[in-house]
């Protein structure tokens, strides 16, 4: 029983079409192998699939780079290949194709393995050779076909090969906020953490870089979750941040990306099942929680088990939702701690030390001794991930940033007067440059049209060429 060629030629065009990263996935899933397909044009799934592994991208402009120059001509050449995206059926039918193709593969395995064991019957093989080769057999078939899902899967040195990071992942900066992981973001009572908190989800919301210098990527959707700002207060500080935050933040982006809530009263299982019920209604990039001692509950935070039991859930939620999470919380005492070395400033925040082991990235906002009115941002763990270095290349660890000044608008500026200069470099910058140069009078909409970037990218560049 050979594969249908109408079903090959249908799922060659599911992979070859703009929609084809699910069909992909779901091909690799069901753990083809090259002599499962008999046709070219399942030669065309065989070496999708295997592209696919490694995390290269799958079109007609790219597909000469996996396709052999033979299997082209078998297909009936160039033209022919191109018309095999005619074949792709709707994308709900994707599962159908496979599911089919698979029952077929398997079952002209089987029937292959049975015939070739009758005739050794016949030929005069022992029965305990027969039934060790048909016992090797079927476990080799079910471990291929029948795969048991590993939650945690062995990562081998030819998967970290092959690995890419994915520019998506990487919410702020590079990677300081990443999907499916934790930031910790912490500061005394009364230093005004919670505005720089909303000033962060405001400027991600909005696609504008935070503080001037840490890159937002494009505009993203961020759930704002808060114990102790009411409306009255989230007006206060939401309207002047909007209004005051360079970069031109847009009221339609803050209203249609930045979802609000402010939730009292609610801890441990009770907190996390709304979280969920939440995120899978709004599907947020971004989760914002502040501070996560309000919503642990009446045990003792520091106590390990307290916030492992307590993460362990919201963990599981930003892992199959795909949402980077920023936690904060509060510093048991509110000030600069002079002695602490660079790396050591996780560890500040109020709760068992796990909190901070568990994070993959923090900030620490103290205030700076030497000056009233100036504060430090200190970017304690894995701070490269900023993206911020000064103009020797070396990583800036620390943003000196300023209150407004106005009780009635509260948001944070950068204050002028830095230890090192931030100079935040991204991969469009030499291009924008160049652009610029070249014609000064092109607008940062047109520049940004023609590298593929958006508008605050080309800003960033041209005010820091003005400086």
């Amino acid at each position: 029983m050979n594969p249908s060629v109408d079903n090959e030629s249908t799922l060659a065009g599911i992979v070859l079409s703009p929609d084809n990263i699910a069909a992909l996935d779901a091909m690799v899933a069901a753990n083809f192998k090259e002599s499962d397909f008999l046709t070219p044009a399942g030669r065309i799934l065989l070496a999708a699939m295997n592209a696919h592994r490694l995390g290269k991208p799958i079109d007609l402009v790219n597909i000469n780079d996996w396709l052999t120059p033979e299997t082209i001509e078998d297909l009936g050449g160039r033209r022919a290949l191109h018309r095999l995206v005619d074949y792709a059926p709707p994308v709900g039918h994707v599962v159908h194709f496979i599911t089919s193709l698979r029952e077929e593969v398997v079952k002209r395995r089987i029937t292959t393995f049975a015939t070739s064991w009758a005739e050794a019957a016949r030929n005069g093989t022992t029965a305990k050779a027969l039934l060790e080769n048909i016992v090797a057999t079927t476990r080799d078939m079910q471990e291929t076909y029948l795969p048991t899902k590993d939650q945690f899967p062995r990562i081998t040195y030819n998967d970290l090969m092959a690995y890419t990071v994915s520019e998506r992942d990487h919410i702020i900066g590079e990677g300081w906020a990443r999907r499916g992981v934790m930031t910790l973001l912490t500061g005394g009572t009364g230093l005004g953490k919670t505005v720089l908190v909303e000033q962060i989800g405001a400027s991600s919301a909005g696609g504008v870089p935070i503080l001037e210098h840490l890159k937002v990527h494009a505009p993203i959707r961020v759930m704002y979750v808060g114990a102790e700002n009411d409306v009255e207060t989230l007006k206060r500080d939401i309207l002047s941040i909007t209004k005051n935050t360079p970069g031109k933040l847009c009221p339609l982006l803050i209203e249609t990306n930045l979802h609000m809530f402010h939730v009292y009263g609610m801890t441990g299982a009770r907190f996390a099942g709304w979280l969920e019920s939440r995120v899978k209604r709004d599907k947020p990039d971004l989760i914002i929680i502040d501070p996560y001692q309000a919503f642990i509950g009446g045990a003792d935070i520091n106590q390990s088990e307290t916030f492992l039991s307590w993460i362990e859930p919201i963990e599981k939620i930003i892992k199959t939702h795909k949402c980077a999470l920023i936690l904060v919380a509060h510093t048991p005492k509110p000030k600069d701690r002079a002695t602490w070395t660079e790396r050591e400033s996780v560890y500040i925040a109020a709760g068992s030390s796990v909190l901070s082991n568990w994070a993959r990235c923090s900030a620490e906002l103290t205030q700076d001794g030497s000056k009233d009115g100036r504060f430090r941002l200190r970017f304690g763990k894995n701070a490269e991930r900023t993206g911020l270095h000064d103009d020797q290349g070396r990583i800036v660890r620390d943003l000196f940033i300023e209150h407004s000044g106005a009780r009635l608008e509260p948001f944070w500026r950068i204050s002028q007067d830095q230890l090192s200069k931030p100079s935040a470099v991204g991969k469009y910058d030499d291009r924008i440059r160049s652009m610029i140069a070249a014609d000064v009078s092109a607008s940062d909409s047109q520049i940004a049209k023609k590298i593929g970037c958006d508008r605050s990218t080309v800003n960033r560049v041209r005010r820091k060429l003005s400086l």
